[in-house]
């Protein structure tokens, strides 16, 4: 009976299994004759009985190649299997050695393959991207080509290849399939391009009208020597990556900017409301418009495009600063010197306005003493009213005298530090009120009691 039987299988990888049925082990010797010469495989394959051994024709033939470099020059020869048992025989197994086309059997023919369709048929041109190659007759020695560049590919069936692009300079290029001699190609299959740019945000997405702010426009797809518009005009951009670009922001007026990124291909990305300027401070009026020198009261400031975090000075002087709203703001006044100051408002974005002469840091005037003489007095006569009061800033006084409270026909005339009362014919009790101003219209008061007998 026969010791050994044996099967091929694969087309470009021919696998052979040999099975020993008999009831002995054999050892199986292995020599690859070209023409005249043999070859031997450096080592016999042992086959217990009854067992299968799977030989792969190319790692023979690797082997043998390997000891023996003439080999890989050779074209053709056949491989033969000799091996000892109780029947000896020898068994041979022809197989084509042309390197260009693969190791298959010597009873198959490579076929031709054909490109049916490419999708996706554009790239970016630094490769990578992935295309699924339609058509007919691919096998696992099917190489690919873009442009005459090869391509790393992985056959899933014998019409269905992926292969990713190799990295190209922009363009339209051909796509070349080749089963050893057998050789398909697409023209004009595959267009490398660069991807549209991409902008993802600006960092910051504020600033001042004034313009000056560092920004960097974030995104993907940025290219060398691309531009950047800014609403209508175009502004110096620095190109720092394939995601950033920097630029500092223009003078603006407060609203949202469009920014436009075009690349040298001319592929551009336009986003809308990307970058806001702040409003200027505008500083209208402060309530009140005076106080102590000591400060420690509260200044409402109002008017427009106040932010969180605006700072309000008292002339050279910083106040606590409360944002209430974008239209008001309470700050607490420092303590200062005796006279007018500015009242200047700073937002965080550095935009600043100031109010000049918008507040007086003034002490009112005292009334130290107030007399009367005579007092009492009697109807139909007279009394001089004297004041004694100071200006701490020691500037001009004002004095206003009125009678508060008494019987008809009192009347009081003064100017300056003295003025006449006139009792008039009714007995009873007069009271004169006493005001004094300074410079800045900061007033003390004060009464003196007239008797009528």
């Amino acid at each position: 009976r026969r010791n050994l039987s044996w099967t091929t299988d694969g087309k470009n990888d021919p696998i052979m299994q040999v099975t020993n049925e008999g009831e002995k082990s054999i050892s199986l010797t292995l020599r690859l004759l070209i023409g005249d010469s043999s070859y031997r495989y450096p080592t016999q394959v042992e086959i217990p009985a009854g067992e299968n051994r799977f030989i792969r024709i190319q790692e023979v033939l690797g082997r043998i190649s390997e000891k023996y470099p003439e080999v890989k020059n050779a074209t053709s020869g056949s491989l033969q299997i000799e091996f000892e048992g109780v029947d000896s025989d020898v068994k041979t197994q022809t197989v084509n050695l042309n390197p260009k086309a693969g190791i298959v059997s010597n009873t198959e023919q490579a076929r031709s393959p054909s490109i049916t369709a490419v999708e996706p048929n554009s790239g970016n041109p630094g490769g990578g991207t992935v295309v699924t190659l339609e058509g007919q007759n691919f096998d696992d020695s099917t190489a690919v080509k873009f442009g005459g560049l090869s391509a790393l590919r992985n056959r899933q069936s014998d019409d269905t290849i992926i292969a990713v692009a190799p990295p190209h300079s922009p363009g339209v290029v051909d796509i070349e399939v080749s089963n050893g001699k057998k050789t398909a190609r697409l023209s004009k299959a595959f267009r490398y391009e660069f991807d549209p740019p991409l902008i993802t945000k600006l960092d910051p997405d504020t600033g001042p009208s004034r313009g000056g702010t560092k920004v960097i426009i974030q995104g993907k797809n940025f290219q060398p020597g691309a531009t950047v518009r800014w609403n209508d005009a175009v502004i110096p951009s620095r190109f720092q990556s394939p995601e950033s670009i920097s630029i500092l922001s223009s003078a603006g007026k407060t609203g949202s900017v469009t920014v436009v990124v075009t690349n040298p291909d001319g592929k551009n990305v336009s986003l809308p409301d990307a970058f806001n300027y702040k409003g200027v401070p505008e500083v209208r009026s402060v309530s009140p418009k005076m106080g102590p020198t000591a400060g420690g009261y509260t200044v409402t400031v109002t008017g427009n495009n106040f932010q969180q975090g605006s700072s309000v000075l008292f002339g050279t002087q910083y106040g606590q600063t409360t944002f209430i709203n974008p239209t008001v703001l309470a700050a607490i006044a420092p303590a200062g010197e005796s006279g007018v100051v500015d009242i200047t408002v700073s937002n965080p974005d550095g935009e600043m306005n100031v109010l000049p002469n918008a507040f007086i840091y003034n002490e009112p005037p005292r009334i130290s003493n107030i007399l009367a003489a005579p007092n009492p007095i009697v109807r139909n006569t007279v009394s001089t009213i004297t004041v004694q009061a100071s200006d701490p800033e020691v500037g001009p006084l004002q004095y206003e005298y009125r009678v508060a409270q008494g019987p008809p026909g009192c009347t009081v005339q003064g100017q300056g530090e003295e003025a006449i009362f006139h009792s008039g014919n009714v007995l009873g009790t007069a009271i004169v009120q006493v005001t004094v101003y300074d410079e800045y219209d900061a007033k003390a008061q004060g009464t003196i009691t007239i008797v009528i007998d």
